[in-house]
């Protein structure tokens, strides 16, 4: 699917809507970096309050771990995007980087983990969920399964965390 040609997605963002990328950790920088031999694909972004709110909304942490991950006012790392909102890796047949490189947040949207059950974020203008309602119906599309996308999660958090 090419969900990115269509409309704006988890690699196309609503300019403006940028800085609520999710962060980069340093573990997926390094791997990203020996992949494409640069680093010009993340930037930072400032850790303001209303990003740092997404934050506690969305990962299964203690709010006050959140505040100390990403304290106000200092910075985080996420990858880039064009003036247009694009993800700089995306290309005319998706991601340039292949699955087991790209980030975890990039591997399991729009899939998520709340309270150890599987859901997805939902999004207005994801043109897998406007013709998929279940979340096995978007298991099937993605040709994924929970285990996987669990592993991937839980990989995630604990690389953010460490």
């Amino acid at each position: 699917m090419q969900c990115s040609k269509v409309n704006p997605t988890c690699c196309k963002l609503n300019p403006g809507t940028e800085k609520f990328c999710f962060p980069l950790s340093s573990g997926e920088i390094i791997k990203i970096s020996e992949y494409l031999e640069r680093n010009d694909f993340f930037t930072q972004e400032i850790n303001d309050k209303e990003f740092i709110f997404r934050l506690t909304r969305l990962l299964p942490l203690p709010r006050k771990q959140v505040f100390q991950l990403f304290p106000l006012d200092r910075f985080h790392k996420r990858l880039k995007t064009d003036k247009g909102g694009r993800c700089i890796l995306l290309r005319e047949n998706g991601c340039m980087l292949p699955e087991n490189i790209r980030p975890a947040y990039c591997r399991i949207y729009p899939f998520w983990f709340k309270d150890n059950r599987m859901t997805f974020i939902k999004d207005s203008q994801c043109l897998a969920q406007d013709n998929n309602q279940s979340v096995k119906e978007l298991l099937k599309l993605f040709r994924t399964n929970y285990v996987d996308l669990q592993n991937h999660f839980d990989a995630m958090i604990e690389r953010l965390t460490s």
